[in-house]
């Protein structure tokens, strides 16, 4: 005659030749081996068609027979308890709280070769050492980017995070003091401060601890911004006898070692120099300056850090000579012409020259 054995672990069932055994328990696992997070209490339930029914674990034994039901035992971290103790049909829980790993045993006589005999073995979890060659991708003024190599199936670790412990703490929303967690093989910790040496140690996390951790350290070093480009300077009309000058200039490009530009300095160099503070949101401004001089405009980039070396000068003069003639007399041998110089003038007119001819000839000159 034939019987069947069965193993229930969690919906998958193994048939065999043999004494009817079923052994289950409460937590999800696969095949014959269960991975369990640390002090997780777990229930099995062996059913057995037989008048005895034998638990083997540790190297010890609990025997029920019929007529034990009710019968509760304590032994080696288990609590055993008979069920049901019905005609051929005995029915036991074996409850324990797992610290370590543990295999326990279903038998129906007891022999530990029993081929009809059904096993389980429930493993415990160990804290992730799976972070390795940490390094820091890029560094800026205010922040880093962590990234690193996990080792072993993830899933397998019943990996819940990585936690990044940071000294001194950042000023970084993802963090609580000096503690920061991300699911990934990479992070960025920002709210660092520049001039200030951190160090990064990045671990595993699951349920049966904290594993190993890979550290790193960085000084933060923040930068002035560089030099203004392509600075331009026209001039246009005069209004009101001051003549509007447009300065325009190429924002400087930055990078992630520049804080943001607070403002621009224009500096006007003339008869007397000049500062001007230009908002940060514009790269270019417009002047009223004086006639009948020559200035020079630099413009330098400010942050928190310091402030650029000055653009390349750019010279501008703000007015030309102007000199403007009229006739004021005529008779037959001779004109009296009248000349204004205006705009510009600071030192004495060298000499005037009039060109004139007569009709028909060739053109003479004077020089007064």
């Amino acid at each position: 005659m034939y019987w069947f054995i069965y193993l229930i672990v969690c919906g998958c069932v193994l048939w065999s030749n043999g004494q009817e055994v079923i052994l289950e328990t409460d937590v999800a696992g696969s095949d014959t081996n269960v991975t369990l997070c640390p002090n997780t209490t777990v229930v099995f339930t062996c059913q057995i068609a037989s008048a005895a029914l034998v638990w083997i674990y540790n190297m010890d034994t609990t025997v029920y027979q019929t007529g034990d039901e009710g019968v509760i035992e304590s032994k080696g971290g288990f609590l055993f308890n008979l069920t049901d103790d019905s005609e051929n049909n005995l029915t036991s829980t074996a409850t324990i709280n797992i610290t370590s790993d543990v295999t326990i045993t279903c038998s129906a006589t007891g022999g530990v070769d029993d081929p009809n005999n059904v096993e389980l073995t429930i493993l415990v979890l160990d804290p992730p050492n799976i972070v390795e060659d940490l390094e820091i991708t890029e560094v800026c003024f205010d922040k880093v980017t962590l990234q690193w190599n996990s080792l072993g199936d993830v899933g397998m670790l019943y990996l819940d995070e990585y936690i990044i412990y940071v000294s001194p703490s950042p000023d970084d929303g993802n963090c609580i003091g000096g503690t920061c967690w991300f699911s990934n093989t990479s992070a960025v910790i920002n709210g660092l401060q520049d001039g200030v040496l951190y160090e990064f140690s990045v671990s595993g996390v699951n349920c049966a601890g904290t594993g190993n951790s890979d550290t790193v350290m960085q000084s933060i070093t923040a930068e002035v911004p560089p030099a203004p480009q392509t600075l331009s300077v026209s001039s246009q009309s005069i209004i009101n006898g001051m003549v509007p000058v447009y300065v325009e200039w190429e924002c400087p490009t930055l990078t992630c070692r520049h804080p943001p530009i607070d403002n621009y300095t224009v500096t006007i160099t003339g008869v007397s120099t000049t500062l001007e503070v230009i908002d940060a949101r514009f790269c270019n401004a417009t002047f009223s300056l004086q006639q009948c001089s020559v200035y020079a405009f630099t413009v330098k980039a400010t942050n928190r850090e310091g402030t650029s070396p000055a653009s390349i000068a750019q010279p501008i003069s703000s007015g030309t000579l102007t000199l403007s003639t009229s006739v004021t007399d005529t008779n037959t041998d001779s004109a009296t012409i009248s000349i204004r110089v205006t705009e510009c003038i600071r030192s004495a007119v060298v000499n005037i020259t009039i060109y004139f001819s007569r009709l028909n000839a060739n053109r003479d000159t004077v020089s007064l």
